[in-house]
């Protein structure tokens, strides 16, 4: 194998960062100065004229699952191979799911805030367990398996709805499937999504 130096020119191995969640603008203009062949992105608008703007550009990678902020259709017109690290933040996500969970049923902030406006409104406020709740997950994938991991140990009943995944993979997660949105959503306390937002994969029939 050849040493990394002799195989690539060492321009590649300098990186380069856009402001964080820039815009397409912003991102294409930086397309043009640095021309990269290849672009880690997170959040930044990947559209067609950003994707135009990177002629050496031959890959995409996105960190997290979703590539919504990419332009595929754009990409794959000009060549580009767009990649996804799918499951690598799972657990960070699952844990702010969770932690945002607790917030909401525990009523953190407005408890917070009050306690910060020289308020004690423990009279008034009437505490929930999560334990013996329903979690409904829209989605079974890698993040939602994590969250179930997590919710189970809590005591939480988990149902998922995801017609891409099979009864077996559900399974596996300690949860139950659930056929049809709508039951989902009736039957549960709690609603998390964790699918992408292609309207026409996860709407109701």
């Amino acid at each position: 194998m050849l040493p990394l130096q002799s195989k690539w020119p060492k321009t590649l191995a300098i990186p380069s960062f856009t402001p964080p969640y820039p815009s397409e603008e912003v991102l294409a203009d930086f397309l043009k100065q640095y021309d990269p062949v290849g672009v880690v992105s997170r959040m930044g608008q990947f559209g067609a004229g950003a994707v135009a703007a990177g002629k050496s550009l031959r890959v995409i990678s996105k960190h997290g699952a979703g590539v919504d902020n990419i332009d595929i259709d754009a990409a794959t017109q000009h060549g580009i191979q767009v990649i996804r690290a799918a499951g690598g933040n799972a657990v960070s996500v699952a844990e702010h799911t969770v932690a945002l969970m607790f917030s909401t049923i525990k009523r953190l902030l407005p408890l917070d805030a009050g306690m910060r406006a020289g308020r004690w409104e423990k009279a008034g406020f009437l505490g929930r367990e999560l334990s013996g709740m329903r979690l409904g997950l829209v989605g079974g994938g890698a993040i939602a398996a994590a969250v179930a991991k997590l919710v189970k140990g809590m005591g939480l009943d988990v149902l998922v709805y995801d017609p891409y995944a099979s009864v077996d993979a559900i399974n596996a997660m300690g949860a139950r499937r659930v056929e049809r949105l709508e039951d989902l959503l009736r039957q549960s306390d709690i609603v998390s999504l964790h699918c992408p937002p292609y309207r026409k994969q996860y709407a109701p029939a």
